[in-house]
């Protein structure tokens, strides 16, 4: 309920609704450019770097500010208190983490690979690095910050848009792949698969940068629109 201060439930009202969404995923995504700029420069000052390839580096900046707009905006959008807000469904976190180890798997970040125990750590250009490449058994993993960051981010905002959504684990699934925004980062990660990770083919990046902030934007789209649908 809004107060003659123009707050709800505490908060001033312009944190809420389709504009509050706005309003908190602009101000977290111009925060976390500056920390990704802060750290950038003072990579640069420590490291024998001359020169940088500005689209390298705007590639982790795109993936850091979407993914960190996004989580805003979609936190507390539903204009309710927190002991208010629907928790996300089991089901829900299922069919989210699913999406995330598929992900992983077609872009190469996990593989199927029996080579025994060991590990590594490479030092690269912040967001594309430090690498740490693991062993665990039949399993290899590799850790490229950003591209690890952003798919979790889009786990996270799958599990609240099904919840939303309120539909059936398996009307989920469908609605998964019946989703082109959801899809699209799929294909963008297997495409993107040479390039993982010792940054072959950077220019396939551009395709999963475009698929990762569409399906971002799509998805915070869809758990406003879910979110006011259920105030109503």
């Amino acid at each position: 309920m809004a107060t003659d201060l123009g707050t709800v439930d505490g908060l001033p009202a312009r944190f809420h609704g389709v504009r509050g969404a706005v309003y908190r995923g602009v101000l977290a995504g111009t925060l976390v450019a500056l920390a990704y700029l802060v750290v950038l420069a003072a990579y640069l000052s420590v490291t024998s770097t001359d020169v940088i390839d500005v689209g390298r580096a705007g590639y982790p900046l795109v993936w850091f500010v979407t993914g960190a707009g996004a989580l805003a905006a979609i936190t507390a959008v539903d204009g309710r208190a927190s002991s208010g807000r629907r928790r996300t469904s089991p089901w829900a976190v299922g069919v989210a983490v699913g999406y995330v180890l598929l992900l992983a798997a077609v872009s190469g970040l996990v593989t199927l690979d029996a080579a025994g125990f060991g590990g590594s750590v490479t030092g690269a250009l912040p967001g594309w690095g430090p690498v740490v490449l693991a062993d665990l058994g039949i399993v290899g993993l590799a850790i490229v910050p950003f591209q690890s960051v952003g798919y979790v981010v889009l786990g996270v905002l799958l599990a609240r848009a099904l919840t939303v959504r309120s539909g059936s684990l398996a009307a989920g699934v469908v609605g998964l792949f019946s989703c082109a925004g959801c899809l699209l980062p799929i294909v963008a990660a297997a495409a993107s698969a040479v390039g993982v990770p010792l940054f072959e083919g950077v220019g396939s990046y551009r395709l999963s940068t475009v698929a990762f902030v569409s399906a971002a934007l799509l998805l915070v789209g869809v758990i406003v629109r879910g979110a006011g649908s259920c105030r109503r």
